[in-house]
């Protein structure tokens, strides 16, 4: 089991887009999943 992480594109002191990379993460997490549980 690999996770690739990337590193944040834009900086960290914009905590207005905290809360949407928060939920992408938490999207792409459950597509990769997902993608697990279907491919197995």
């Amino acid at each position: 089991m690999r996770l690739v992480r990337r590193p944040a594109s834009h900086p960290p002191d914009q905590r207005h887009d905290s809360a949407v990379t928060y939920v992408a993460i938490g999207v792409v997490s459950a597509i990769v999943v997902k993608k697990r549980f279907y491919v197995q």
